[in-house]
């Protein structure tokens, strides 16, 4: 199972693919347009999410998960 993590800053669109679930465990930020399109399988943000707008796209799962209490941005 793939997995990162590396702190991720996030202005434009992460594509998902394959077969295999990916694993983000580093914490995200969030600028401007961003997306995170999810083509295969599931992908999971482990890691805090600080702040920023996220847009979900594509036909897949994406799971958040852990202490997302301290995010201002909006899903």
């Amino acid at each position: 199972m793939p997995y990162w993590t590396a702190p991720i800053t996030l202005s434009n669109t992460l594509t998902t693919a394959g077969a295999s679930q990916v694993n983000f465990n580093g914490p995200f930020t969030f600028t401007g347009s961003s997306n995170i399109n999810v083509n295969g399988a599931t992908a999971t943000i482990n890691g805090t999410m600080a702040s920023g707008d996220l847009v979900k796209r594509g036909p897949g799962i994406l799971v958040i998960s852990g202490n997302q209490s301290a995010f201002t941005g909006s899903l």
